[in-house]
């Protein structure tokens, strides 16, 4: 395949199936004005029987590739047929599982990257964990060998038992016994194989070290049945014959099992150089890492230290520096004397003295601050309570007159003081509403409510042309509060 290599778009559309690489290659289709093929037709509408053009491995490699570039936004071939990028095929081939990543994820995936030196740390771990997968494929290997090798031995056994009996004589008898005699030399290589793959030497020396034991046993137990019955009158002379007889094959049994456990440890002794020398040679190379190790974290350590230690730091003294010359500018004469102006005998006093009268002075009580948003409050220098308007009056003449005209709380009666002059001018609507206040009010004067945002009260008399309205807290007191605080439930 060459660089100038084209590949049909049909055959590659075909061999890769997907909702997602569908939409996109109509949309290239559509981009390009390239009138699609059946099989692109196929596709897209997402009939199995498109699998019927997919191609091979290098097809959906080069789909996959036109499909990476046009959506990076470069030009691709999109007039029915693909030109592939060889390097990027090759590296597909060996590896089919970049076929499941994008360009995109290929540079998220680079060694560079922060954290994916991990993986070539887990090498290590890997390794160890190799090491014992090895061993355990040998181990498995071995027992395979010993048990082909013991049943070739008990086949050519059997077999051989049966030829010798049997009817066949001559050179055909000797050839057929050949047979077996191959057999048993093929069972001793594979146990040979087997030897060579797992040394069972230390196995062999458990084993025939509990052979001599148990014979030992047997051979005690043999001897004291034996000195029992030459003590008893009811064990018979061929009984008494029969028990030396089980001491001497016991005794016998214990030195072949002793010089078999000899033997296999004297086997194993010769082993122990090697092993030994081996078993240094580890350490050793073990020691030679841990020298590494212990030194890198030595100077990690110092490093922290380093960090960690702020009495080297010239900003760290200066804090203390700069705190001391603040606990030492504490000055409490200085304390005494601003506490004695602001708070004790040296703060200013305005003194009652004389004050000459002065009839344009304002005499309306202070007002406090209303919350945020609140409408302003009609003023409380004129207001009369419905009903009794003679304080309207009074605020609106008060000017007018000498200290020596001013009417009495009950002048202008024609009733003798029994009745108002502006009753006939007040109206109530006689009807209660009830209201909740939209914002905190404090009254300012005697005859005024207070409350709070939420509260509900009725209202007993309308607003008043200077905006003030009569109503009856919950708690039964009556008195005027601003109309525009509240709002009819």
């Amino acid at each position: 395949m060459t660089d100038s290599s084209l590949v049909p778009a049909s055959a590659c559309l075909g061999a890769v199936r997907g909702a997602e690489f569908t939409g996109r290659w109509s949309a290239c289709l559509s981009a390009a004005k390239v009138p699609p093929t059946e099989p692109d037709m196929r596709l897209q509408r997402g009939d199995d029987d498109a699998a019927a053009v997919r191609g091979n491995l290098l097809d959906v490699v080069i789909v996959r590739h036109a499909m990476v570039t046009t959506s990076q936004g470069t030009n691709s071939s999109l007039s029915g047929l693909w030109k592939p990028d060889l390097p990027l095929v090759e590296k597909c081939m060996r590896n089919p599982a970049l076929l499941q990543r994008t360009g995109a994820d290929d540079t998220m995936d680079s060694f560079w990257e922060v954290g994916n030196y991990k993986r070539a740390v887990k090498r290590f771990d890997d390794g160890h964990r190799l090491c014992n997968d090895l061993m355990g494929c040998l181990q498995e290997r071995a027992k395979i060998e010993k048990s082909y090798g013991d049943q070739l031995t008990a086949w050519s056994k059997r077999w051989r038992q049966l030829i010798e009996k049997g009817p066949q004589y001559g050179s055909v008898e000797r050839a057929w016994l050949a047979v077996m005699t191959e057999a048993e030399k093929v069972s001793e290589l594979h146990q040979d194989v087997k030897n060579n793959l797992v040394n069972e030497d230390v196995e062999k020396m458990e084993a025939a070290k509990k052979s001599y034991h148990m014979a030992c046993k047997e051979e005690k137990l043999a001897a004291a049945r034996e000195a029992n019955g030459k003590t008893e009158a009811s064990v018979t002379v061929d009984q008494q014959k029969k028990l030396h007889e089980k001491v001497d094959k016991c005794k016998q049994d214990v030195q072949k099992a002793k010089e078999k456990y000899e033997k296999s440890l004297e086997e194993l002794n010769k082993c122990t150089p090697q092993y030994m020398e081996c078993m240094e040679q580890v350490f050793d190379q073990c020691q030679q890492h841990e020298v590494k190790r212990l030194t890198f974290l030595k100077e990690a350590l110092l490093d922290i230290k380093r960090h960690l230690n702020l009495t080297e730091n010239a900003s760290y003294a200066t804090i203390y520096r700069e705190l001391e010359r603040t606990i030492l500018g504490a000055n409490t004469q200085e304390d005494l004397k601003w506490f004695s102006n602001n708070h004790g005998p040296e703060m200013p006093m305005n003194w009652p003295a004389f004050e000459e009268y002065n009839p344009d002075q304002a005499s309306a009580p202070p007002k406090k601050k209303k919350p945020d948003g609140a409408p302003p409050t009609p003023s409380t220098d004129h207001v009369a309570p419905p009903g009794d308007r003679s304080r309207l009056a009074i605020s609106c003449f008060s000017t007018e007159w000498s200290d020596d005209e001013q009417p009495t709380a009950n002048s202008g009666n024609e009733n003798g003081g029994n009745g108002n002059s502006f009753e006939d001018d007040v109206s109530t609507t006689g009807k209660s509403v009830r209201v909740r206040a939209l914002y905190d009010y404090e009254g300012q004067e005697q005859d005024e409510l207070t409350f709070k945002a939420g509260d509900e009260l009725t209202k007993t008399e309308d607003e008043d042309e200077q905006g003030w309205c009569r109503g009856r807290l919950d708690s039964g007191r009556e008195g005027l509060y601003p109309a525009n605080y509240v709002e009819p439930i």
